[in-house]
């Protein structure tokens, strides 16, 4: 095998001796470098003819300034070999680069392209953020959601990358994600080598790093990949049309985040960038990998050594935070910005203190350990060695998770300064001018909290009232008629020109624009009435601030009326929401009673907000607190609105359940001992678990959430079958899809190896072919794995139970080409040794024998589920959810 390097330059003097060095050190020798030297200024082409005259593997051709595109394809033209590597002028590549892809293709001639991993290369010389996509076979679906890997560690068939017609000129950015999107989309197979063999030099003001343009070119290619692509003429056997458009949003936001790392690291405002995607919403984004994309490219954007990167996350953080906003605004996830700068501020404690090992990298490790172990002959003592290895290997990781733990308690409980005003006044009005009615205030759930508030107010005539942050006057247009006078007040111009215009029939209302934080409140009032606002305080000495300087501004005898929302931080052992604040409802009420001057008259609880009433006395401090303030319970909607309703969290618990479908039959006829559940029924459970609240997780948020003690919102749940069968395509994936929960499906790779289709699991149930599962994957379904055998691997040989779960994860790896992260141990049985050897095989989750639900207690590869069967009645599968005991199957 013969390779060809293809090498553009422009302007690398620099750099460009390097890069060509690491192909002279090669192990590999049979290669051949194009120059193209695309119209340099400096003495790019003298040093690439001196490497040329001193050894004729080196090529040089000259052209005008073009590009790098058309320099590339230049270099394919003028190329002698059958694969291809392209290599840029400031990056390199290791000495075993060459040998090691050469050799996978070699010994896989099914193989289109072999990809290695790589990492980022610091001014000072050190290897970080350390990467391999760890996937093989089909990747178009991997190559049309993100840019899956650098142009420099792909080794490539020259005939395909001339099929699908070489470099797009057009681009200026992202022309090799194009490219090797196109190559998957032909349905090439790829081959992995998971060793990092490519060097990625971080250099201040490189191409990359120009993030508006990176943006606008990705979203190009994203677009093409979720739409057909007439360059390519062969189309692809499952996407022919491209991938399904529903996930695109997640996508380009996630470029979007990426993009916004380099423009910070870079020096500047990453906000504009938004405005591409100001028609899309995606709000339920991942804050860790939002964190981990802006950090990850602000670094390289940045292009410094480790021991700046705290300092420099320091002095990020405020333009950070104003994306952040934004973002969060437009997208519609709320409470991103707290959870993001969190991370975000981990990850940038994390590096100061040195590179520590990821869970991949510790498998990994165990994995080719073991293999070298087992060549060895050293059986006896493979144990030994492998826990000694886990051992030292997971140190970091508990010292990771005890400081993020620490951090995010912190970030929770500590007062921060209080942020300016004008920086509320900004966030407010960009979220009014966004839209009207951004919180949705028609809704059942804000009506019936106002009408609920109103029924709190003082009997007899109230004369001057104030309603403070009155934002588009929905509530106003109801408490005018109770009023006198109204002043309305609210910190947006734009709320308070919306309000003015609902309220146009009212005479008795003056719209008034100030900061009541900050700025004096103006005259004197029998009633005040402040709803869904004081958590915007900057802690809690300014609210009891606050709460003395209304206090003052009532009439003696006046009242105050109160409305918040419960918030987690308050109780995490109540519903709530999971709000950016640092306290809630709890916390006002109990603030606003110890004012010596106000007296709590009256409370009302619903299981989401509260509501207070409290007069202002006479004399202050001279009457005790009145201790028989009766607290009236308030009903809520139901069902509530589904916005409300996913905002919620509902239980405190870290608990995930995890339900496991063994079929799903229409007829429900038996199969074994175990009935299977009817459609009805499957039905009517489903509908239980969307009524009271529950909702899907993927096990990666949950082990996220896990780790770094974030809460969970909602009731989260995990719902995984045993087979694919046709009554699962049939009947049970369109109620899933109606009811908006999510399915893993575990599939029997022994029998798939052997061809088994329609007949493997019986008659009654029969199997999915191939292509019918691939067209499960592009409706969202994840696979897992599960072997056929009965018997439980704990009696096996270690090698041989290895040899099981190893071979389990490649064939459908191999066959999906994505990777699969979940296992189902035979029988359930399992003990610490198939736990680690789970983990070394590349799975990062199994289930295990135990039923009940996954606490933080349980190790990722020994989760315990609920098994739910035909026998179940409704009340009998709701009791399952809500035990709490541990036990075994029988």
């Amino acid at each position: 095998m013969d390779v060809s390097v293809v090498i553009p330059a422009y302007n690398a003097a620099a750099t460009l001796a390097e890069t060509l060095q690491s192909l002279v050190d090669q192990s590999f020798t049979n290669w051949e470098a194009i120059i193209i030297d695309d119209g340099s200024s400096d003495t790019t082409a003298v040093l690439a003819d001196r490497y040329r005259s001193q050894d004729p593997r080196f090529k040089l051709l000259t052209q005008q300034r073009k590009g790098v595109s058309v320099a590339r394809n230049a270099g394919i033209q003028a190329a002698r070999f059958d694969w291809l590597l392209f290599l840029d002028a400031d990056d390199w590549i290791l000495p075993r680069h060459l040998e090691r892809l050469t050799a996978l293709l070699t010994a896989d001639p099914s193989l289109d392209a072999a990809v290695c991993g790589w990492a980022h290369v610091t001014s000072d010389g050190e290897f970080v953020f350390e990467q391999y996509g760890g996937l093989t076979g089909d990747l178009f679906a991997a190559h049309g959601r993100y840019c899956y890997s650098l142009i420099h560690t792909y080794l490539v068939r020259r005939s395909l990358v001339e099929v699908v017609g070489g470099f797009d000129t057009s681009f200026r950015t992202c022309e090799d994600w194009d490219l090797f999107q196109r190559i998957a989309r032909t349905g090439a197979r790829f081959g992995g080598v998971p060793e990092t063999l490519a060097a990625y030099r971080m250099r201040a003001g490189s191409a990359t790093t120009n993030g508006r343009q990176l943006l606008k070119d990705g979203l190009r290619v994203l677009d093409q990949g979720h739409a057909p692509d007439r360059r390519v003429a062969v189309e692809h056997p499952v996407y022919p049309e491209g991938l399904p458009r529903r996930g695109l949003p997640r996508h380009r936001y996630g470029l979007a985040c990426a993009c916004a790392g380099y423009v910070l690291g870079g020096g500047g405002d990453a906000r504009p960038l938004l405005e591409r995607l100001k028609d899309e919403q995606q709000s339920n984004m991942n804050a860790y990998e939002v964190a981990q994309a802006i950090f990850i490219h602000a670094m390289v954007a940045a292009a410094r050594p480790m021991d700046q990167w705290q300092h420099l996350c320091a002095t990020l953080e405020p333009r950070l935070r104003a994306f952040l906003l934004s973002l969060e605004i437009q997208s519609g996830s709320r409470g991103l910005t707290r959870k993001v700068c969190l991370y975000f501020n981990y990850l940038g404690g994390h590096y100061a203190k040195g590179r520590r090992m990821r869970l991949s990298t510790i498998t990994a490790q165990l994995q080719r350990g073991w293999d070298l172990a087992v060549q060895q002959g050293h059986k006896k003592t493979r144990l030994a060695k492998r826990l000694l290895l886990v051992i030292l290997s997971i140190i970091p990781e508990w010292e990771r998770r005890a400081f993020a733990a620490k951090q995010f308690v912190q970030s929770r409980l500590q007062r921060s300064q209080s942020q300016p005003s004008q920086d509320l006044e900004h966030h407010f009005e960009a979220l009014f001018k966004k839209g009207p009615d951004p919180w949705g205030y028609t809704n059942v759930y804000e009506q019936n909290k106002y009408e609920q508030t109103l029924d709190l107010l003082p009997n007899g005539p109230i004369g001057e009232a104030l309603e403070l942050a009155c934002a588009e006057g929905y509530f106003t247009r109801q408490l005018a008629p109770r009023v006198q006078n109204l002043i309305a007040n609210d910190i947006s111009r734009s709320a308070l020109k919306r309000a003015a215009e609902r309220c146009r029939d009212f005479d008795n209302i003056e719209f008034q624009c100030f900061d009541f934080m900050k700025e004096p409140i103006p005259g004197s009032f029998d009633l005040i009435v402040c709803s869904e606002v004081l958590y915007y305080s900057a802690d809690i000495g300014k609210l009891k601030q606050l709460a003395h300087r209304l206090a003052k501004s009532l009439k003696i005898g006046g009242h105050l009326l109160t409305a918040h929302a419960n918030v987690v931080i308050d109780d995490p052992s109540q519903p709530g929401f999971d709000l950016e604040h640092k306290f809630g409802a709890r916390v006002i009420g109990e603030t606003f009673s110890a004012v010596p001057e106000l007296q709590l008259v009256s409370e009302a609880h619903s299981a989401l907000y509260r509501i207070h009433l409290f007069q202002r006395t006479e004399h202050a401090g001279l009457h005790p607190k009145s201790e028989a303030v009766i607290i009236r319970q308030l009903p809520l909607p139901d069902p509530l609105p589904d916005h409300i309703a996913s905002q919620v969290q509902w239980v405190s618990s870290r608990q995930l359940y995890i339900l496991r479908y063994l079929y799903i039959s229409d007829a429900a006829k038996q199969a074994g001992y175990v009935r299977p559940v009817s459609v009805p029924q499957f039905q009517a459970q489903l509908r239980y678990l969307s009524d009271n609240h529950y909702r899907s997780i993927s096990l990666d948020e949950w082990h996220l959430a896990r780790e770094y003690g974030i809460p969970l919102a909602g009731k989260p749940v995990f719902i995984v079958f045993d087979d694919a069968t046709l009554d699962f395509s049939t009947h049970a994936l369109p109620l899933l899809q109606q009811y908006g929960f999510d399915s893993t499906v575990l599939l029997t790779t022994d029998d798939l190896k052997k061809g088994l289709s329609r007949s493997g699991s019986g008659d009654n149930f029969p199997q999915l072919t191939w292509k019918e599962l691939r067209h499960l994957q592009s409706e969202g379904v994840v696979f897992g794995a599960r072997p056929s055998r009965q018997s439980s691997l704990v009696s096996l040989p270690l090698a041989e139970a290895r040899r099981i779960i190893k071979t389990s994860r490649s064939f459908l790896d191999s066959e999906l080409g994505i990777p699969t992260s979940l296992f189902a141990y035979p029988g359930g049985d399992c003990n610490r040794r198939l736990q680690f050897l789970t983990g070394a095989c590349g799975f990062d989750f199994a289930l295990s024998e135990l039923c009940g639900p996954c606490t933080t207690k349980h190790s990722a590869f020994a989760l315990p589920h609920i098994t739910v069967t035909g026998a179940d009645s409704i009340r009998e599968f709701a009791a399952k959810l809500t035990a709490g005991k541990n036990t075994r199957h029988v």
